[in-house]
């Protein structure tokens, strides 16, 4: 695909998909998610020294960091493998917890792939879809528990998504354990087993998702659809259908079911997303043309 879009001209895109594939921001969580270090994690040594009933007597609460660098390998295997079990961490302690002690980490996943991501309002789907994922957990600590933190939209960071042809996709929509409203979109990520919610989940660093690459889906009565001039009476089935819009907010398609989404996302989504992206191209470009004519 990135050979036929750089024979088109269409730049943009290329750069966009390079961008998420070669995340730095995903490369440095691979790599964290695949060590057990415990130095980060020295402030949980009272806890772990209380737990095992013995507190050695060269230890200063105020510098735990200067405890490891004289315990034995033996002492700090001991400590590694108490902290990244995690079963040993009460309510108050799992947000600050080792990220790893709740996750296994499965793949990186390099080539962009088709994703789904949830959330509570229809507004901020409208806004992923026209803007992008402009807000997320910024840093490793707590991205086990994201949903944990409060005033999430500040800054950019990492974001959640489930492949698109899951099982745990269908589970989610069926639940509307994440929320209701949702957007798919192709890109790359860390692609991890979360224990505590016994679930494949993708992290993914949200600025990196080509805000073009988004399609913002609406659980709509087929009535509604007359006002984006599609006749109601040729929607097979009954009751809401999923309607799928492009970054225009253009209607392209209508399913009865999430499985009827999926197969047309992965089988027309990428030539719909091209086509948009070209005509944006195409009416920029006379933009120009016009002022420079305007200049002449």
């Amino acid at each position: 695909m990135l050979a036929f879009l750089e024979k088109s001209g269409n730049h943009k895109i290329v750069d966009l998909v390079l961008a998420a594939r070669f995340s730095n921001e995903q490369s440095y969580l691979d790599r964290y998610l695949q060590t057990q270090d415990p130095y980060p994690y020295a402030r949980q040594l009272p806890e772990f020294f209380e737990q095992i009933g013995q507190i050695p007597e060269d230890f200063d609460p105020s510098e735990p960091y200067l405890w490891l660098d004289s315990a034995t390998p033996e002492q700090i295997e001991q400590f590694t493998e108490w902290l990244y079990g995690g079963n040993h961490l009460d309510q108050n302690l799992q947000y600050e917890a080792a990220p790893q002690s709740y996750m296994e980490h499965l793949q990186y996943i390099t080539k962009p792939i088709w994703m789904i991501h949830f959330t509570e309002s229809s507004y901020d789907a409208a806004d992923i879809e026209g803007e992008g994922f402009q807000y997320g957990h910024p840093e490793f600590e707590g991205i086990h528990l994201t949903t944990w933190k409060k005033h999430r939209k500040k800054e950019p960071g990492y974001n959640f998504a489930f492949p698109l042809d899951s099982r745990y996709a269908q589970d989610a929509m069926d639940s509307g354990k994440y929320g209701r409203e949702f957007v798919i979109f192709k890109g790359t990520g860390i692609k991890v087993h979360h224990y505590g919610d016994n679930e494949d989940q993708i992290i993914f660093w949200g600025p990196a998702v080509n805000p073009n690459s988004i399609f913002k889906i609406e659980k709509m009565d087929p009535y509604d659809l007359s006002s984006y001039g599609i006749d109601p009476d040729k929607i097979k089935g009954r009751g809401a259908v999923f309607v799928v819009f492009d970054n225009t907010s253009r209607p392209q398609f209508v399913g009865q079911e999430l499985s009827d989404v999926t197969r047309w996302i992965e089988t027309s989504g990428e030539k719909i997303l091209l086509n948009v992206e070209q005509k944006q191209l195409n009416r920029s470009r006379e933009r120009q043309r016009q002022r420079s004519r305007s200049l002449i």
